[in-house]
């Protein structure tokens, strides 16, 4: 549609391109969907026709539109549908089973209660819940709540009988279903047993209602300045790529999405015809992403396996994104990447490291050697800071979502949120990238932090670059696609913890406002 829009031109304004040949303007105008000129207001002004829109930006800023390059969008999308959970909502077990109690009260027996994001660190009683605590509110539905994670759920009684989950219960590959030691019943806590869920749950609502939640969801990232996003999804195959298709031709979803997906469908990707970066320019399939955790205390998939994950994607030509929280997830991760590269050298191929949460000095030394590029969370600290100084040894928490170190040593580093885990807001991540906080204000790794300017690169040119988009977006550069965002005040000239509330004042992708009102 962008090529209906007639010329715009935003003035009286400070323009922040994230582009070094210009790094400062005044005004940006924009024709049929792309950037055509960037400058002094009086330049740009001369530009002006008879249906020229001129928007006065009246002192705000102007940035590149945010690009957050890991986050769920689906499961964003669906916390709009369940109960929130989160704190400090539900900072107790009663406070849950309360929730619980209302919702079964509105609701028919026998229907799914759905709720996201409880945080046993943020309970008083400082455990997950059980069965029998869901049983105690709500006894004649089935339950199933998301940790703030998303690695874990926990069921209640009719849930886990409805999904054939007893004693003798054998748990998938990479799976865990925890079991009471003393009765050996399972207390309904299931860590990494999402396909299963999805394979034997079904869909929990019906399509149009959903593509009202990613509606939410979207109009909920372009509120943030999002305009593009890397679709991180474990569980994304074929059918994924064509629903967003879909989903974006009927204008459910209006971000632009470079998608990962499953590594366990790269075979029916590659028969369908799919390259690295095929799609369109709101859709295309950035690489396969693979998954190690060690939810069972050791390594899944084991490191024999993960090296044939990421030889099979490397000599296709596609990028892997690797997630790995854990220090011998990230050490697997990267030998697994130093094998494929030294089999068949690649160096322009992006592989990427998600989350890199530990990192200590050495795994910097492989990163940089091997140009591997970590997409962090910075925001995390913001978030969970407490959770991390109270388990995270005192001699590792520097090597925490590391971001000063990276950047010097030539790393590429994106920023994300991992919504639905933290709220998708760029300027929170960019205040924790700033401050690196914890919620009760304690530092976590101070050597670590990094100027504004740079925080605002890691969610504007660094995420576009981890997701192929860097030619498109990313900055505010003549030629480039118009994805902008106005802020009311400067992020550089503000006090650092004031950065998450500036307000974002216009959303535009490809010349169009999706978010805002304009003055």
């Amino acid at each position: 549609m962008s090529h209906q829009q007639p010329p715009i031109i935003l003035c009286q304004a400070t323009v922040l391109t994230m582009d070094p040949q210009l790094p400062r303007a005044e005004a940006v105008a924009v024709r049929q969907g792309r950037i055509v000129a960037v400058g002094a207001n009086a330049a740009v002004l001369s530009r002006r026709g008879p249906a020229t829109r001129v928007i006065d930006c009246r002192g705000a800023v102007i940035m590149p539109g945010f690009v957050d390059a890991h986050l769920h969008l689906r499961a964003l999308a669906a916390t709009s549908l369940g109960l929130d959970c989160r704190p400090p909502r539900v900072r107790s077990l009663a406070a849950l089973q309360s929730l619980l109690q209302r919702q079964a009260g509105q609701t028919p027996p026998g229907e799914w209660l759905i709720g996201y994001g409880y945080d046993e660190f943020a309970l008083a009683e400082r455990r997950h819940p059980t069965r029998r605590d869901l049983d105690a509110a709500a006894s004649q539905h089935p339950v199933r709540l998301a940790h703030r994670s998303r690695h874990a759920w926990v069921l209640n009684s009719l849930a886990l009988a409805q999904l054939g989950i007893t004693r003798d219960f054998a748990a998938p590959d990479g799976g865990t279903v925890e079991h009471d030691p003393a009765s050996g019943e399972p207390t309904g806590l299931l860590i990494d047993m999402d396909a299963y869920l999805r394979a034997h749950l079904g869909p929990l609502t019906t399509p149009e209602v959903f593509r009202s939640a990613l509606k939410r969801a979207s109009q909920a990232l372009f509120a943030a300045g999002v305009t593009a996003i890397g679709e991180a999804s474990v569980s994304n195959d074929l059918a994924s790529f064509e629903a967003f298709r879909a989903w974006i031709a009927d204008g459910a979803v209006g971000v632009r999405v470079a998608l990962l997906m499953g590594a366990a469908s790269l075979p029916e990707a590659i028969e369908a015809g799919l390259t690295p970066g095929a799609g369109t320019p709101f859709l295309h399939l950035q690489g396969v992403k693979i998954r190690l955790d060690e939810a069972r205390g050791e390594l899944y998939p084991p490191p024999e396996v993960v090296n044939a994950l990421v030889w099979s994607a490397h000599r296709r030509g596609f990028p892997v994104a690797i997630h790995a929280l854990e220090l011998p997830a990230l050490v697997s991760a990267l030998r697994a990447i130093r094998l494929a590269q030294e089999r068949l050298p690649r160096p322009d191929l992006r592989h990427r490291i998600e989350h890199c949460a530990l990192c200590p000095d050495v795994c910097l030394d492989e990163l940089a050697a091997l140009r591997v590029a970590v997409v962090t969370q910075p925001a995390f600290l913001r978030h969970h800071g407490q959770r991390y100084m109270a388990e995270i040894e005192p001699e590792q928490q520097p090597w925490l979502y590391r971001v000063k170190r990276l950047l010097e040593r030539g790393i590429p580093l994106a920023g994300s949120s991992d919504a639905p885990v933290v709220p998708p807001h760029p300027l929170q991540g960019v205040c924790a990238a700033v401050t690196r906080q914890s919620p009760d204000g304690r530092l976590i790794g101070p050597e670590e932090r990094v100027s504004v300017a740079e925080a605002l690169w890691l969610f504007t040119q660094g995420a576009a670059w981890a997701c192929g988009l860097e030619s498109s977006v990313g900055s505010i550069r003549r030629g480039k696609r118009a994805d902008l965002v106005v802020l009311e005040a400067d992020p550089r000239r503000v006090p650092p913890d004031e950065i998450p509330q500036i307000p974002v004042r216009l959303t535009l992708v490809d010349g169009a406002v999706r978010w805002g009102v304009e003055a």
